[in-house]
C-alpha cells in the first residue's frame, strides 16, 4: 500500500503499527494469541513498519509471530532501550540490544532508541551504541526519542559523538503541538515520530473532539476523525504512530494516503494547542519518565530549569 512502506525518499516508513500494550491488556503477562491477532491484523492492513521497545514487554512475543506471516527484508523493525537499562549504564545497555535482537528474532535492528533521555546517564548510553550502527552492523540508525532540544544540544555538544541521530520519537497531536521544538528538529534534519497522534483516544471521542476538527472530517466524506489526524501527520512530514488491537481499526488507520487536507485545514490543525495538554501530557510527563522505574524516580518533579518551547 501506496505510503506504508516508504516515504519519498525511499527510507522511511511513513506509518508505523505501535505496538505498545499488544497483548497485554490483562494483567502482568503478555497473550499470544492476542499478539498474533494483531500482528497479523497489520500486516494484513498493510503495516510494514513495526514500533517496539523493551518497556513494552511483548517483544518475545512479537518476535514469535511476525516471520511466521512476513521476511525480515520487507519488514522495518524499530526498538527502545528502557531508562532502568540506560541508568545502569553501557554494558546493560548493550546487553540489551542483544536481548531485543535476541527477542525479536533478528539480526539487525533498522532503527534502535533511546526511550528516554536519563539525566546524567543517556549521553553514554548513545555513545556505546555508535560502535554498532552502520549499513552491515546490528542497528542500522540510531535515534532518540522524548529528547527536547536541550537534551539534543547536550547530546550533541558531547565529546565522542560520531553518529548524528537520525530520529526523535515523541508525543504530537493537534492538542499537544509543540512548533518550536518540532521545527528546530527538522531544521537539524532529524525525522520526526509522532506517537498518541490521537491523544490517547480523547481526540476521539465525540463529546471531546474540537468543531474544527469535526467540520474538517465532515469536508472529506468516507473518512473518519482518526484518519483525518493521522493524515494532518503525514502531510507534516512526520512518520505517525497509531496503535490499536482492533482489527477493524488497524484497517481505518492506514487508509490515509488516498486524500489530501487543504492548507487551510492544516492550519486550523495547527492551530489547536492547550496550554492544559502542554503542563500534563508533555512537561508533568517528562519530568516523570525521564527517571522512571530508576532508583531516582520521582527526583526531577520541577526540577527542569528550562523549556525550549517557553523562551523567546
Amino acid at each position: 500500500m501506496t505510503g506504508l512502506a516508504q516515504q519519498a525518499d525511499n527510507s522511511f516508513p511513513a506509518a508505523a503499527y505501535g505496538t505498545y500494550k499488544v497483548g497485554r491488556s490483562s494483567g502482568d503477562s503478555t497473550d499470544p494469541v492476542a499478539v498474533e491477532s494483531a500482528i497479523k491484523a497489520a500486516l494484513d492492513a498493510g503495516y510494514r513498519c513495526f514500533d517496539c521497545a523493551q518497556f513494552y514487554e511483548n517483544e518475545k512475543e512479537i518476535g514469535e509471530v511476525l516471520w511466521k506471516h512476513a521476511n525480515r527484508e520487507e519488514i522495518y523493525v524499530i526498538s527502545k532501550v528502557w531508562t532502568t537499562t540506560v541508568y545502569e549504564g553501557p554494558e546493560a545497555v548493550l546487553k540489551q540490544l542483544e536481548q531485543s535482537l535476541k527477542d525479536l528474532q533478528i539480526g539487525y535492528v533498522d532503527l534502535y532508541l533511546i526511550h528516554w533521555p536519563v539525566p546524567g546517564k543517556h549521553v553514554e548510553a548513545y555513545k556505546a551504541l555508535q560502535g554498532f550502527v552502520g549499513p552491515d552492523k546490528k542497528i542500522r540508525r540510531l535515534g532518540l526519542s522524548n529528547y527536547t532540544v536541550l537534551d539534543y544540544q547536550e547530546l550533541m555538544s558531547a565529546e565522542g559523538i560520531t553518529v548524528t541521530p537520525y530520529s526523535n520519537q515523541f508525543e504530537v497531536n493537534p492538542w499537544l503541538y509543540r512548533k518550536k521544538t518540532i521545527s528546530f528538529f527538522q531544521q537539524a534534519g532529524l525525522k520526526l515520530q509522532a506517537y498518541r497522534p490521537f491523544a490517547d483516544g480523547r481526540l476521539l471521542r465525540e463529546e471531546n473532539a474540537p468543531e474544527e476538527i469535526k467540520k474538517i472530517v465532515a469536508a472529506h466524506p468516507g473518512k473518519t476523525t482518526a484518519q483525518v489526524l493521522l493524515r494532518w501527520g503525514v502531510q507534516k512530514g512526520w512518520q505517525v504512530l497509531p496503535k490499536s488491537s482492533t482489527p477493524s481499526r488497524i484497517a481505518e488507520n492506514v487508509k490515509i494516503f488516498d486524500f489530501d487536507l487543504s492548507e487551510e485545514e492544516i492550519a486550523i490543525l495547527d492551530g489547536l494547542g492547550k496550554q492544559e495538554e502542554y503542563e500534563t501530557a508533555f512537561k508533568k510527563n517528562y519530568e516523570k519518565c525521564i527517571v522512571r522505574d530508576t532508583p531516582v524516580a520521582g527526583s526531577m518533579t520541577g526540577k527542569v530549569p528550562r523549556w525550549f518551547d517557553e523562551e523567546d
